[in-house]
């Protein structure tokens, strides 16, 4: 590739945001997988807004080796639900804060090409 275009290429910003909420929901469905009929996905949507996916897996992993370790103890069988996955929400930090995505916003606003 000539140097110029090199150049254009790297001027050439495709502004990628956070997961909307439907991305979201998609996402916590794949980490979540067979316990998904105990879980309220619209209450995770909800809570989990500044969370990009890989903070989505960081939580469900914590569900899933808090439910793992409740059922090495207990032996109940009860597969982690809704109010396991708002716990571990809680739990976690979100990577995303309202500053970049404000930067982020007017970076679109800035830079986009159509």
């Amino acid at each position: 590739m000539p140097a110029d275009r090199e150049v254009l290429s790297i001027l050439n910003a495709h502004p990628i945001g956070p997961p909307d909420s439907a991305a979201r929901e998609a996402i916590w469905r794949l980490y979540i997988g067979s316990c998904a009929e105990n879980v309220d996905f619209d209450a995770l949507v909800a809570v989990g807004e500044m969370f990009t996916p890989a903070d989505i897996e960081y939580a469900a992993r914590k569900v899933s080796r808090r439910a793992f370790e409740h059922e090495i103890t207990h032996r109940t069988g009860v597969p982690a639900g809704t109010d396991d996955f708002l716990a571990a929400i809680t739990d976690t930090r979100p990577t995303l804060t309202e500053q970049p995505l404000t930067s982020f916003d007017e970076d679109i606003e800035n830079y986009l090409r159509i």
